[in-house]
């Protein structure tokens, strides 16, 4: 796989264990939600070489029950021995400290697309209720856009991003 997207200019980013939650209409439940084994995930990195390397961590998809425990650990030691970085799922919600640990351990890149959208519909519901006669789309959508832009701008910030091409 990995060779044939590269071979075309498509990167690959690999994924072990399961992450609890929803994405894309698939839900794993938190009892069938499966740590990756930091030693499998190297190994499927040496044989895969793939661009990117998901592991599951303690993170899940969605919005979290109850605060997430990150194995900080594990992503130390994968980041230590692969030679791409460890990407983070499941990292909307995630307390900002840990966030900033799983970085300092090696993560290069953490998804956030839940947080962004929850602030997206949020804002459109908040200027829907403020303007109930509204019906142009292009109104509140902007609102949305706003409440996405701000939470991506302060992820920015957190994830030491900012300022950088």
């Amino acid at each position: 796989m990995v060779e044939a997207a590269h071979a075309v200019g498509v990167s690959v980013e690999g994924e072990l264990g399961a992450i609890g939650g929803t994405e894309d209409g698939l839900s794993v439940s938190e009892e069938d939600a499966m740590l990756a084994d930091p030693d499998e995930a190297i190994y499927f990195w040496n044989e895969t070489k793939v661009d990117a390397m998901a592991i599951a961590v303690g993170t899940a998809h969605g919005i979290y029950k109850k605060e997430p425990k990150i194995q900080l650990d594990n992503i130390h030691k994968v980041a230590e021995s692969i030679g791409v970085s460890v990407v983070l799922h499941g990292g909307s919600g995630v307390p900002d400290q840990q966030i900033v640990d799983a970085i300092s351990m090696g993560v290069g890149k953490i998804n956030v697309n839940t947080e962004s959208c929850v602030a997206y519909t949020n804002a459109v519901h908040k200027y829907l209720q403020a303007n109930p006669d509204a019906f142009d789309p292009r109104a509140y959508q902007g609102a949305g856009r706003e409440a996405m832009k701000n939470i991506v701008r302060n992820k920015m910030q957190l994830f030491g991003s900012n300022s950088k091409v």
